[in-house]
């Protein structure tokens, strides 16, 4: 099977995510074989970055001053 650069791989796993109905539904073999093969040649932090939609931006800032009751932590000193 030829290594799918991380484009095609991501492109591979939108259709799969699009059709499941539940968010715990495993990733099919082909997929797995797919992603596996990439990992030689990308890498585990290329490929796991291809393969997920989870979006690791900056935390947005609090409105509120912090520690109201803004579900935002507030800093205490150590």
């Amino acid at each position: 099977m030829p290594v799918d650069s991380l484009n095609e791989l991501k492109s591979a796993f939108v259709p799969w995510r699009s059709r499941k109905k539940h968010a715990r539904e495993p990733v099919p073999a082909e997929l797995r074989a797919r992603a596996r093969d990439a990992l030689k040649m990308h890498g585990v932090g290329a490929v796991v970055g291809a393969s997920t939609r989870r979006h690791r931006g900056k935390p947005l800032p609090c409105e509120r001053p912090r520690g109201a009751a803004t579900g935002c932590p507030s800093r205490s000193p150590r």
